[in-house]
């Protein structure tokens, strides 16, 4: 309840999608989470034989361009492509056709911290061999964690309130927060919010390694990542995307849209203490 009596609005989640190294669709997630599967395994897509990390979370089996042309998927990179699969399928469930909805009433808030590293990694080379003229000019624009929000935007077609929450491992969480809180103050229908990322290049995984943070463990890799575990030496890499669609309960009930869950609330704060170890 507000100081003035008044009740916040209620906001639903109408639709829900995922790419992940269990699966890259909800059920094929859950599925996977029931059954106890391990989406860690040894690193695939890139070379990690001159660095100590050689197991992640790496999304697999993913195809892009079953919600985009190849052509979208080669420029906006493989953070992008996750947030546009999620999201799609997000919309899906939730019944929402982006055509006959007012769309300057449309929230769009995704978080990401590490944007695109392997364009950013890929492109030092070019420049080194083959000079600066070979630049990719688009590469820099990737290497913006900002880049996945621009790019959901414009594709599919979000002129309202558009913002990217940058906040480490806690930005997909911080993402919904703003989303219940932009919805509760009249200023969107509905928000498409979530997060995305695809970081696992050997310099994110070395300098991580150097913090003490990353596990130190490789072999079994199911075994690597131990949360709340007295043997867990940290947490390990991994990549995906998670978008849900988000609505003012009376915008949803007036669309007979599925709700499938109530956000009841949120809060942050911030340990303002150490940038690797919590407290």
């Amino acid at each position: 309840m507000y100081a003035d009596g008044s009740r916040p609005r209620r906001v639903v989640v109408t639709g829900m999608g995922v790419v992940s190294p269990l699966g890259n669709s909800v059920t094929e997630f859950w599925e996977g989470l029931v059954r106890g599967a391990s989406g860690i395994g040894y690193i695939e897509q890139c070379d990690t034989e001159s660095i100590p990390v050689k197991v992640a979370g790496e999304v697999r089996g993913f195809d892009p361009t079953k919600y985009m042309s190849p052509k979208e998927a080669r420029r906006i990179g493989r953070f992008c492509q996750f947030a546009m699969a999620a999201a799609h399928q997000a919309l899906s469930e939730a019944q929402l056709d982006m055509g006959r909805v007012n769309r300057d009433r449309v929230g769009l808030i995704v978080a990401n911290t590490m944007a695109d590293l392997a364009a950013g990694s890929e492109q030092i080379q070019v420049f080194r061999d083959k000079g600066w003229a070979r630049c990719d000019p688009l590469a820099a624009h990737r290497m913006f964690p900002y880049f996945a929000t621009t790019t959901l935007s414009i594709m599919l077609g979000i002129p309202g309130h558009t913002s990217t929450c940058v906040m480490a491992c806690s930005a997909g969480a911080q993402a919904l927060g703003e989303a219940l809180n932009l919805l509760r103050l009249g200023r969107a229908d509905v928000v498409i919010c979530g997060g995305t990322e695809a970081w696992i290049t050997p310099i994110a995984l070395s300098t991580f390694y150097l913090t003490g943070a990353m596990s130190r463990r490789s072999d079994p890799p199911h075994a690597v990542s131990r949360p709340f575990d007295t043997k867990r030496d940290g947490f390990v890499a991994c990549e995906g995307a998670a978008m849900f669609v988000l609505e003012d309960v009376n915008y949803a009930r007036s669309r007979a849209a599925p709700i499938r869950a109530e956000l009841a609330g949120y809060a942050a704060t911030s340990d303002a203490s150490h940038p690797f170890v919590p407290k």
